[in-house]
């Protein structure tokens, strides 16, 4: 109880203390709190409802037609009862007048869905009746057309006869590449559009009766299918499917906001410097009574335990603001309506981290009690402390390393995170002691100058505690806008290679020959086609190919792995590199194979990475029956975003020419018009062809980009405007502590605008050092990121690092100058009381 007693008084005795503390504090913890309350959220709904959106209990899905044997031998596992039915997916050209567009194209059977049900604006008849669509609205809207209008699909025209107003498996919308139409089983094949080596997508989904052991079954179904193409996943697990975009970008969200975290911590640690530096005294009387050290520590632990316990009520109001934003933000990527809310559980994880965070700040700092001695009670100095050790800052960072995992789901991810903070602070750090000791041996003759550069080299604790968080912060802000130059250079391309206008797939082999001659007649050339193969991997160096044990794993790296070893594989062959490869490691291709020995094949690297291959492994793959093996003799760097034909994997020539196969291929840059009538022209010839639209699909991805952007960067504001908070804290607790040296001033002749031009210089000359270098680590760090993200392409925003430190050093000024201002107008005659 007497501690409990002591604490209190100190709460109530040092309102100064207590409030900025909190303040500081509560917008550490704010980002993190509404993140979490979002992503709640949305798993929560998205879970209510992963029935519906997966329209079926368990999905068996794959990229080719599952072998009748394995089916049988699956099916014999499912319950009495049983409900199933048949989907398979593409994409493929419409035609309407001397317009076309591509669609997703879903052929369903009359009792799908099996949960929910696809909601039309108006009635309509059963799509097995007659040969008809039901589209999404933004077919017609593009097309100019409304129901009763007849599509040209594949060989056959198909009446609209419905618009569909909602969709249960209506997944992440935002990135869809186009929009989707219904079809009948019953006219799919008529149609001509599924040849031998179509890209078309097989699934079937199903119901069970009550009481079936969802996941039990799903294990069962997933060991029982030996293609690890297969994939078997529960309502559940679909759910988290199509959370996977939200949950990449809540990932990157999350570290931003523990930068505001961090900073606040720079903060704190600050204050609770200060705050031991004024109850010098008081603990002398302490322990002068009989108390101890440790009595005083627990004093001081549980004061910051109750502190960081009330930071809690402004968190939880500033994230409930922050929510709205957030949903407004990323709300137009999900199919669910999400109405996000501070839980329990969110609550509690924001009461962790404050406690944690505010403790292992403050915890090095608690140390130099030690050597505190009573004496000090008889000196009429107050206590200023000694050096913190570093090893009492292990804690801290161990904790920041544990967080930045934990938010990011990526033990590699969060690492580079946590490495990238601490150097660029230790970074800051160096460079802002040494500015800050060589700034105080200049001479100058202007007095508010001169007294400026002295206060910023005397009292190097505070400056420097100033210095990392506006670096730190400005680092933040400036990083942002180079990561978007770099994703914009990654989409748009460098100079050096040219984004095609017209991406082919589904070319038949046949067909190859007519489609060029029709550009030809164009003026145009076919960029060369590239053949594409569908193989599944039987084994790696003569041991069977482990597609694991289905469950996709707690990590990022976890999931992508898994993801990548339950996938089909497209393998091509090519002699030579394209423009968009490069040699990664290894060896290129000696020559064509000529029948002898093991052909060599080509890997990409990250995908090589991502699965355990290296070189000299030797891969087993199953073509349909006919198996071929490749040694990985090189790995390659590969331009996805050059929207030009490339592969996982690639052998050389004269090895899968005699596998049957289909083509892909891009068509160069040309004028919109052409772009339309050649379009048209292809659909007419040969409508089996698909052809994306490089162009829009690039938009759309720019589209995406800006609003993912838009939401780091308020996350980065976030981050900004605590650093502010701690300028702020830092310039009111300095001028507190020179409050008598200033009246003083005034005593002496000091007017009140070279006082006020003391503060200007001093946090000026903080803020303008600070910006600019922090200005400077973002594009260093830009680059070193676009290594790991972009895979080396690099871009840099020349403006933002040029314009934002003014912008900076103003609003660093402006902010000192709130925190001072009323102790610059105040009568200096309070130097004659006590309260100096």
């Amino acid at each position: 109880m007497t501690l409990m007693r002591l604490c209190w008084r100190e709460v109530i005795n040092h309102p100064r203390f207590t409030l900025l503390f909190t303040l500081n504090l509560a917008l550490g913890i704010c980002g993190f709190l509404a993140l979490d309350a979002f992503k709640n959220s949305l798993s929560q709904e998205l879970l209510d409802q992963s029935k519906k959106i997966l329209s079926a209990e368990i999905e068996v899905s794959s990229r080719h037609p599952i072998a009748s044997d394995e089916w049988e031998k699956a099916r014999a596992l499912l319950p009495r009862g049983t409900q199933i039915t048949e989907v398979r997916s593409m994409f493929s050209m419409v035609g309407y007048g001397d317009e076309s567009r591509l669609i997703q194209l879903k052929s369903i059977e009359d009792n799908f869905p099996l949960i929910g049900k696809i909601e039309l604006d108006s009635p309509a008849p059963a799509l097995s009746s007659s040969p008809s669509l039901w589209v999404y609205p933004e077919l017609l809207q593009q097309l100019k057309m409304k129901v009763g209008d007849s599509l040209q699909l594949g060989g056959k025209p198909f009446r609209v006869t419905g618009i569909v107003k909602d969709d249960p498996q209506n997944l992440i919308s935002a990135v869809a590449m186009a929009p989707r139409a219904y079809l009948s089983q019953k006219w799919l094949d008529e149609t001509g559009l599924v040849r031998k080596g179509s890209t078309v997508s097989y699934a079937r989904f199903m119901t069970f009766p009550k009481g079936t052991d969802i996941n039990e079954l799903r294990d069962r179904l997933f060991d029982a299918f030996v293609d690890p193409g297969i994939r078997v996943e529960t309502h559940e697990q679909a759910s988290q499917q199509m959370a996977r975009l939200l949950g990449y970008l809540n990932d990157y969200l999350g570290l931003v906001s523990l930068t505001a975290l961090m900073l606040a911590s720079v903060g704190l640690g600050f204050l609770f410097r200060a705050y031991l530096s004024g109850r010098s005294v008081d603990m002398a009387i302490l322990l002068s009574v009989g108390g101890t050290l440790g009595q005083v520590k627990a004093l001081f632990l549980f004061q910051i335990f109750v502190l960081a316990s009330f930071a809690l009520i402004p968190s939880v109001f500033l994230g409930m603001v922050g929510i709205p934003l957030l949903t407004q933000l990323l709300g137009a990527f999900f199919p669910v309506a999400v109405e996000p809310a501070v839980s329990m559980s969110s609550i509690f994880k924001a009461f962790v981290v404050s406690v944690l965070g505010s403790l292992f700040a403050c915890w090095p700092l608690l140390g130099l009690v030690n050597q505190f001695q009573p004496a000090q009670l008889l000196s009429e100095n107050s206590y200023s402390g000694g050096k913190p050790k570093l090893l009492h800052w292990v804690p801290l960072l161990l904790m920041y390393w544990g967080l930045s995992i934990w938010q990011s789901q990526s033990v590699e991810l969060g690492t580079l995170f946590i490495v990238a903070f601490l150097i660029s602070a230790l970074l800051a750090g160096a460079l802002g002691w040494g500015l800050l000791k060589y700034i105080g041996r200049l001479q100058v003759r202007s007095l508010s100058l001169r007294l400026a550069l002295r206060q910023l080299s005397r009292r190097p604790f505070a400056s420097l505690s100033c210095f990392m968080a506006l670096s730190l912060g400005a680092l933040l802000v400036n990083l942002i806008p180079q990561i978007e130059a770099s994703l914009e250079a990654e989409i748009q391309q460098p100079e050096s290679s040219q984004l095609p206008s017209l991406f082919l797939f589904d070319i038949q082999e046949e067909q190859v020959q007519p489609l060029e001659e029709i550009l030809r007649s164009e003026g145009l050339e076919l960029n060369p086609p590239s053949p594409l193969i569908r193989a599944r991997i039987l084994s790696v160096n003569g041991e069977a190919f482990d597609k694991g044990d289905g469950r996709e794993g707690l990590t990022r790296e976890q999931q992508r792995e898994h993801r990548f070893r339950n996938r089909g594989f497209n393998l091509s062959y090519r002699g030579s590199f394209s423009e968009s490869e490069s040699l990664y490691s290894g060896r290129l291709f000696t020559s064509p194979y000529e029948g002898e020995g093991t052909p060599e094949i080509s890997v990409e690297h990250r995908f090589a990475e991502r699965l355990g291959f290296d070189l000299g492994d030797v891969l087993e793959f199953d073509i349909q029956g006919v198996p071929i093996k490749g040694e990985i003799v090189n790995l390659r760097r590969v331009r996805w975003s050059s929207f030009q034909p490339n592969f996982f994997v690639q052998f050389p020539e004269g090895v899968l020419e005699p596998a049957p196969k289909t083509f892909i291929a891009s068509i160069p840059s040309m004028e919109s018009d052409l772009k339309l009538r050649l379009q048209n022209r292809v659909v007419q010839a040969l409508p089996n062809i698909s052809i994306v639209d490089v162009g829009r699909v690039v938009n759309r991805i720019t589209s995406i980009a800006d609003q993912m952007l838009g939401a780091v960067k308020w996350m980065a504001a976030l981050s900004l405007f605590v650093g502010f908070m701690v300028v702020f804290s830092i310039a009111l607790q300095q001028v507190r502590e020179r409050r008598w040296d200033l009246n003083l001033m005034k005593i002496l002749g000091g007017r009140f605008e070279d006082l006020q031009g003391l503060i200007c210089w001093e946090f000026g000359l903080l803020g303008v050092m600070a910006s600019f270098l922090g200005a400077l680590i973002s594009v260093a760090l830009s680059f070193v990121l676009s290594l790991y993200l972009f895979d080396g392409v690099w871009a840099v925003n020349v403006w933002v690092p040029l314009v934002s430190p003014i912008a900076l050093t103003v609003l660093t000024v402006l902010t000192a100058m709130l925190a001072v201002r009323g102790v610059l107008r105040e009568s200096p005659q309070v130097i004659l009381t006590d309260v100096a």
